[in-house]
């Protein structure tokens, strides 16, 4: 995850996105919700960037969907706003 926020700061999206892909499917495997959390709204910002919405769109969901999970009211709550304004 923290590799592909590197990426990210550095403005390599593509690579970012390769390496929150590749995480994704870790978290997945051992269930780290609050990471999914954080992996799904770091690809709906670059997917926002990009202006693909219906994906970011997609991505904000599955990230509130996942902190929720984890109970991280929090995170769940900001993302939950970014994900109303599209």
């Amino acid at each position: 995850y923290y590799w592909g926020c590197y990426y990210m700061d550095e403005g390599q999206k593509e690579e970012a996105i390769k390496v929150f892909l590749d995480a994704e499917k870790i978290a997945l495997s051992v269930e780290a919700n609050n990471l999914l959390g954080l992996i799904y709204n770091r690809i709906a910002i670059l997917q926002e960037n990009q202006f693909r919405i219906k994906q970011a769109q997609k991505s904000f969901s599955n990230s509130v969907y996942y902190f929720h999970k984890a109970k991280n009211l929090k995170n769940e709550y900001s993302t939950f706003r970014k994900g109303e304004y599209f």
